[in-house]
């Protein structure tokens, strides 16, 4: 039983990464933009190149990642908005994401 779960979630990743690169050719020319790439320096710097949840925790680590508050698959618009906007480490991004994909 355990196999068939393992199989299942492993078709389900492959699928999500296949759709992923068909689907969001307007997402990846959008974190490929120099506009996106001024924004991202503005982020960090505005958060001193720090994990903002990190610093939540009293931990201090160098941020990595410059994360959309409210997706741009949910709300395009706020895209370059710097109050959608957060600096995070690998570690605490990739928690949010597993956090939402379960909820």
């Amino acid at each position: 039983m355990e196999h068939l779960r393992k199989q299942k979630a492993v078709r389900e990743k492959r699928y999500d990464e296949r759709v992923r690169r068909v689907r969001d050719k307007q997402y990846s020319e959008f974190y490929k933009s120099d506009e996106w790439e001024r924004t991202k320096t503005q982020v960090l710097i505005r958060d001193k190149g720090l994990c903002q949840w990190c610093l939540v925790k009293g931990i201090v680590r160098p941020a990595d990642v410059v994360h959309h508050i409210v997706p741009i698959k949910e709300d395009w618009s706020l895209r370059f908005d710097l109050m959608n906007l957060v600096s995070l480490c690998h570690e605490c991004h990739n928690e949010w994401h597993n956090r939402e994909s379960k909820g």
